[in-house]
């Protein structure tokens, strides 16, 4: 069986950047007072070789091989090495 990469578990949206790839996983959310907004919980792997190569395969197929950020009105970072 196929085991994913780390940064494709709970993930709505991965992109990669010069440093990071980065996971993002994108909800609404409620506040108190009633107020929606989209909100993004993000995690940071430091790129190496080997999430390279484990990016590169999964998303072989996109025309943006990086990717894109789904823009959000909140978010919060987390960052592994």
């Amino acid at each position: 069986m196929f085991n994913l990469p780390d940064f494709m578990k709970n993930a709505n949206n991965v992109y990669r950047t010069k440093l990071y790839i980065i996971k993002q996983d994108v909800f609404i959310a409620d506040d108190l007072d009633g107020n929606t907004h989209i909100h993004s919980d993000d995690v940071y792997y430091l790129r190496n070789k080997k999430l390279d190569k484990q990016f590169e395969n999964y998303y072989s197929d996109r025309i943006l091989l990086n990717g894109k950020r789904v823009h959000t009105n909140t978010n919060t970072k987390r960052y592994v090495k």
